[in-house]
């Protein structure tokens, strides 16, 4: 059954939120290097619509402080600055904003965000408590999105004009500078705080599409660039992590998490290489946006619930989603159904939960298999991800 686009994501999500090591987070003020001072002018906040309140020249905003937002301890930092962003983005063209998928799920998500440009501590006591108007922009169309819980999180939206006076920030598209060891920082609005520089990170780990680095980021930090210290390219897009606030029971408030520079599970980022062949795009293309499945060890009955991404101008084509699941004593994907999405009379996003099976339970003895999902347009494959078919309990609810 197709999803209207107000009925959002279907799927939770777990933010990055924990510090490893020292706090390595610095005010835009406390920015020594002019380059990289420079580059906070195009890594956009992200905002509510309904947060602002607009006057003739500024979009004002009413937000609580760090300390009351997250009831945190006395002796934690940042405790009276804003917490008015929900996440961050980078300007890679005049009016074009990458950030993760998770950020903006819907077109009415895109239709209700607000992207403000110098939201930043200009010293330690002036918090900023409003985004001038030429400095706000909207969010007209999501051009590309693609959101894995485990794999590629990114969104590619364009803007309602473009920007002016800011120069767009270069992303490595080919990903060829990445290694284990290499060193990293990233920009963005922690929390929803005011911009902060988060340095001294590297890289720990590389996967398929994504890397993971220790960079000390929290939740307002997803779609937050990480640079190449000595291109000032982005390399990724911050998109998950580990940990959360920790409560200090002696004292009945909370606290930043902390972890050593190799300890916790790291935080993830989407490879910029990634957005190589959405960038290339002169019109929006049908696409997977989203996906997970599950299934019963005990018979094989699964389910997928995915969303898919049909662009008006191509609604009269035929469109149909194939399911494999991975053998591993024959070592290749098997075919085990396919689906042909309903004729929709606009295009959009469309959600479906389809049942399936994946023929040997004993395929899930282990926890989960390997399955992909493949969409066709007239016969023809245009997207295919690969993604965990993850064993559960008949009784679980789900």
């Amino acid at each position: 059954m197709a999803l209207t686009a107000s009925s959002g994501s279907a799927f939770s999500y777990f933010e990055p939120s924990v510090i490893y090591g020292e706090d390595s987070r610095l005010d835009y003020f406390e920015i020594s290097n002019p380059r990289v001072r420079q580059l906070t002018d195009s890594v956009p906040a992200f905002f509510r619509a309904s947060d602002f309140e607009l006057t003739n020249q500024s979009a004002r905003f009413s937000a609580p402080t760090y300390q009351k937002y997250q009831d945190l301890c006395s002796d934690q930092p940042f405790l009276n600055q804003p917490t008015a962003a929900f996440c961050t983005g980078a300007l890679i063209a005049s009016d074009l904003v990458v950030t993760a998928g998770h950020c903006v799920k819907t077109d009415e998500d895109c239709h209700d965000t607000r992207l403000g440009f110098d939201y930043r501590m200009n010293s330690q006591q002036e918090a900023p408590q409003s985004i001038r108007l030429e400095n706000l922009y909207s969010c007209k169309r999501i051009i590309s999105r693609k959101f894995f819980r485990t794999g590629v999180d990114y969104a590619i939206i364009q803007l309602d004009r473009p920007v002016r006076g800011r120069a767009p920030l270069k992303l490595n598209l080919s990903g060829s500078s990445m290694r284990l060891g290499s060193e990293l920082f990233l920009l963005g609005y922690p929390v929803g705080l005011p911009v902060k520089l988060s340095d001294r990170a590297r890289v720990r780990q590389m996967n398929a599409g994504f890397f993971i680095t220790n960079a000390d980021a929290f939740s307002g930090n997803s779609g937050s660039p990480v640079f190449n210290p000595s291109t000032l390219e982005i390399e990724g897009l911050l998109v998950r992590g580990d940990g959360d606030f920790d409560l200090d029971r002696s004292r009945s408030c909370f606290v930043e998490r902390r972890c050593t520079e190799t300890g916790c599970g790291g935080e993830s980022a989407t490879l910029a290489s990634v957005l190589r062949f959405p960038l290339s795009w002169k019109a929006p293309q049908p696409q997977i946006e989203e996906g997970a499945a599950n299934g019963y060890a005990t018979d094989g009955r699964a389910w997928l619930r995915t969303v898919i991404r049909v662009p008006s101008a191509l609604i009269a084509h035929h469109f149909a989603l194939s399911i494999e699941v991975y053998s591993r004593a024959d070592r290749r994907f098997e075919l085990v159904h396919q689906f042909s999405l309903p004729k929709e009379p606009y295009g959009g996003q469309f959600g479906f939960e389809i049942p399936f099976s994946i023929g040997d339970p004993g395929l899930l003895e282990l926890g989960s298999v390997k399955g992909r999902i493949t969409l066709s347009m007239d016969g023809r494959p245009i997207d295919s991800e690969v993604i965990p078919i993850i064993a559960t309990r008949p009784d679980r609810v789900r």
